[in-house]
């Protein structure tokens, strides 16, 4: 059963004998040759999940809220040798970005997952990487997609 966001941030918060654990996958085109960056914030070590590494490191993660206002969260990554910060430098338009949250001692079963959430508005200097997780607006796509013409839908036109 996913879990809320309340008790996803309270559980991230807590130490124990079976901690939960956010797992954070970032990628664009341009970045790290397109193989995507992935993250495990876990302190004693890097987790496979579901046949994937990800690197032990420590960022800050509020997750977004199950209120029914847009999908945001905030992300901090220490930037502690400056390659986060040089590798953002680089790059244009948003990061693609998907989180997990799995228990230490079954990382391959998620507990909560949050897809097709873009990084945007990164700020970074010497310490820290930080930015603003969000998901695209339907409100903004067109509607509907295709008009009824015959470029889409040559068959209703012969």
């Amino acid at each position: 059963m996913p879990l809320a966001s309340t008790q996803i941030d309270d559980a991230l918060e807590r130490q124990g004998d079976d901690p939960w654990i956010a797992l954070l996958s970032l990628q664009h085109a341009t970045m790290n040759g397109g193989v995507p960056i992935r993250l495990a914030r876990n302190p004693s070590g890097n987790i496979v999940s579901n046949g994937v590494t990800f690197a032990a490191s420590y960022f800050e993660l509020e997750l977004p809220s199950d209120d029914e206002q847009p999908a945001t969260a905030q992300i901090s990554i220490m930037n502690v040798d400056g390659e986060i910060g040089r590798t953002l430098e680089t790059l244009n338009g948003p990061i693609d970005c998907t989180i997990y949250v799995v228990l230490a001692s079954d990382p391959n079963t998620y507990g909560r997952e949050f897809y097709k959430f873009k990084l945007r508005n990164v700020q970074w200097d010497a310490l820290v990487a930080s930015g603003e997780i969000s998901q695209a607006q339907i409100t903004n796509n067109r509607w509907p997609k295709y008009q009824v013409t015959p470029k889409y839908f040559s068959h209703l036109f012969a």
